[in-house]
């Protein structure tokens, strides 16, 4: 509703190992959260706090590509 998501074509949720709550799983919350957006949004992502760590580059421009249940992502560094 602020406009945040307005120019982006999808979303990646980074890979928690917490706990699903009982009346609620995480993917249920990010459907929940994300879903009226009518973006793809990949969950489980490893992008950060968990191993495998993906680096990514802040402010860099990239392309995501997801096929097959196999990932890839190719960054794009604006100068």
């Amino acid at each position: 509703m602020a406009g945040w998501f307005d120019a982006a074509t999808g979303i990646l949720i980074g890979r928690t190992d917490a706990p699903d709550a009982p009346e609620l799983t995480q993917a249920g919350a990010v459907q929940r959260a994300l879903g009226d957006l009518g973006l793809p949004v990949l969950i489980d992502f490893d992008p950060g706090h968990q191993p495998l760590q993906i680096p990514l580059v802040n402010g860099a421009l990239a392309d995501v590509e997801f096929v097959d249940e196999r990932g890839r992502i190719t960054q794009h560094l604006v100068p």
